[in-house]
């Protein structure tokens, strides 16, 4: 996934500000330019929305919009994958941040495949209970509505939070080890992956990594996922699986 810079996002409040005094609706997406990760918060808490209704001039995945009217603000968005994107949300009832994975606006004649990849995501982590595993908290919404909601892994990757502390050797194989009890873990529930890398792999403080984006995991009981010759689909780059690379089942 590609992430934004933290560092060159202005603050809400100084958005919100500025919105507020522009006193005029359509101005809100000029004002924002690419930072369109505030764009919905901002919209409603400048009262230019209504009843979880976003104004006009800007667009949102149908998906977004149908979690935020179940209870989820969006507060930033995290990255995207090869179908769908995620958003940093606040559950409005508990107060509590998640996840929120949806797909892309136009999907065409792969829509279809997404929305069932979202379905078998989480029909898979519903059955994984396990520290380093990400959990699954909703799956909502049928067609270009549905959505995933998931614990948000305040983290940095497993490349990034190792040269951020400078660990050691000794330190990294502990770390890597607790890894490896999380995949044992799915193996032995007859699930792979498939798209297993650094950036999926997420630390929280107490040094826990946690295993994220199962978009691409397969299970015994799980069917192949296929997908239009214009969309590819099958795992990043120098980490694929073998298997994933000549198009045989993953193993």
């Amino acid at each position: 996934m590609v992430t934004q810079d933290s560092n060159q996002i202005p603050t809400l409040a100084d958005l919100l500000e500025s919105a507020v005094a522009a006193a005029h609706p359509d101005r809100l997406s000029g004002m924002l330019g690419d930072h369109s990760d505030y764009r919905m918060p901002l919209d409603r808490l400048a009262g230019n929305a209504a009843d979880g209704e976003v104004s006009g001039s800007i667009k949102w995945p149908a998906a977004l919009k149908a979690a935020y009217e179940d209870g989820y603000d969006p507060i930033l968005w995290v990255g995207r994958g090869a179908f769908s994107e995620v958003w940093r949300c606040v559950d409005r009832s508990f107060g509590r941040e998640v996840a929120i994975k949806v797909p892309f606006h136009d999907l065409g004649k792969d829509s279809d495949t997404v929305v069932a990849a979202l379905q078998s995501e989480a029909e898979l982590l519903g059955r994984l209970h396990h520290p380093g595993i990400v959990h699954a908290v909703r799956r909502s919404g049928e067609g270009c509505d549905a959505y995933l909601a998931l614990d948000f892994i305040d983290g940095e990757d497993l490349i990034e939070h190792s040269r951020l502390l400078e660990l050691d050797s000794h330190a990294r194989l502990l770390l890597f080890t607790k890894v490896l009890d999380a995949v044992s873990d799915l193996h032995s529930k007859g699930i792979v992956h498939g798209d297993l890398k650094p950036d999926h792999i997420l630390v929280r403080e107490n040094d826990q990594p946690v295993l994220i984006d199962f978009g691409l995991s397969s299970s015994d009981s799980s069917s192949s996922l296929r997908f239009s010759d214009g969309m590819r689909l099958g795992g990043s780059g120098r980490f694929r699986a073998p298997e994933i690379a000549n198009g045989s089942a993953v193993s």
